[in-house]
């Protein structure tokens, strides 16, 4: 008589869906924290934008106005307001090459080509900005009137700097509300330097004041 042919021990079943089971979990587990890690910011330095960095956000305001001939305009001075405040002390166009300090201080100071004087500059300055504006700067030592001084009818600038400055490239204009007299703006600045990308967002205020849009609030947003 043929013996009958034993099916598999219920007990060896069991093992094998327990290992089937651990198999599936592991290669889920891989594979999620595996793309988990493809997705992570780059900490090499490289020239790769950090996800997680404040100056990588763009924070646009949920509804805007469009008008592209204001947008324009408004782009041209955040751009001279912006140069302002990350820059060195404002001097206009001036000579390339230093002349000693009067007070024969360590100071790089050139002759303006373009003012004779400081209220000159000053008058200028107010075409793009209000004197409240201007003032924000102050605090930070780059525009006191100690770094002009004026001699022979030519001003003089003491050009202190604020660091490393990155390279401006483009600005985009959201303009949140608008009456025929004021605007208000969030605008984002994208700039490089050596190594990585940076946006930077800023609530600015413009008022027509004597017919020409001019800031009146300026303030850089994380």
């Amino acid at each position: 008589m043929e013996e009958k042919k034993k099916g598999m021990s219920p007990i060896l079943i069991v093992i094998f869906t327990i290992i089937g089971i651990c198999l599936v979990g592991f290669c889920t587990w891989y594979g999620v924290n595996y793309f988990k890690g493809e997705n992570k910011p780059n900490n090499s330095g490289a020239s790769e934008v950090e996800e997680d960095n404040s100056h990588n956000v763009i924070n646009e305001p949920e509804n805007y106005i469009e008008n592209v001939e204001l947008e324009a305009e408004f782009s041209k001075i955040h751009k001279f307001a912006y140069d302002y405040f990350i820059g060195e002390t404002y001097c206009g166009e001036h000579e390339e090459t230093a002349v000693p300090d009067i007070d024969n201080s360590n100071l790089d100071v050139y002759v303006s080509k373009q003012f004779k004087t400081y209220d000159e500059l000053l008058n200028n300055l107010k075409k793009y900005m209000s004197i409240d504006v201007m003032a924000q700067k102050i605090g930070s030592a780059s525009s006191d009137k100690n770094n002009y001084y004026e001699k022979d009818g030519k001003l003089y600038c003491r050009l202190n700097y604020k660091g490393w400055v990155l390279d401006y490239e483009s600005t985009t204009v959201k303009i949140k509300s608008l009456t025929d007299n004021r605007a208000d703006t969030r605008i984002i600045v994208k700039s490089t330097d050596e190594y990585e990308q940076y946006l930077e967002n800023f609530d600015v205020t413009f008022e027509k004041i004597n017919g020409n849009w001019v800031i009146t609030k300026y303030k850089e947003i994380e």
